[in-house]
């Protein structure tokens, strides 16, 4: 059970008695482990272990979860403010709201169906230009 309680509590570290309950059906007993096991040494071994097996990423909230929680905000929201607030971050997570000034990518693909090569010259003419731009580089190299 401290195994399970150790990866509840990394997903809501700030909640332990939630943790607990999601393991306990009584309450008592949730409450009495909320208290204590948090700072168990097996607890926080096991939640270091975890964090080193799976990375901290996987204690997250995935974005489905995230806008859940953001709505139960809103709904329990007694401001209007507040609740209107929650209801604009709920719309902006699940993608309802478009955001002002993002990037407005213009792609312009020109067809031309020719296809132009710059000619070098011969073969000799261009080893010899290939030569002396090497012979540039390893000059400025050494300054």
């Amino acid at each position: 059970m401290k195994d399970a309680f150790a990866a509840a509590l990394l997903r809501t570290p700030t909640d332990p008695f939630f943790a607990a309950c999601t393991l306990f059906e009584n309450r008592i007993h949730a409450m009495e482990v909320a208290k204590t096991w948090p700072y168990d040494l097996y607890v926080l071994q096991r939640q270091a272990d975890l964090i080193d097996q799976l990375g901290d990423e996987a204690f997250l909230p995935n974005k489905a979860e995230l806008a859940r929680r953001v709505y139960e905000v809103a709904g329990a929201a007694t401001d209007t403010k507040d609740r209107l607030l929650a209801y604009k971050l709920y719309g902006e997570i699940r993608g309802f709201i478009e955001k002002a000034g993002g990037a407005n990518v213009n792609v312009n693909v020109n067809n031309n169906r020719v296809m132009v090569v710059k000619d070098f010259g011969t073969f000799e003419e261009w080893e010899q230009k290939s030569i002396r731009q090497q012979q540039k580089l390893v000059e400025h190299s050494r300054d």
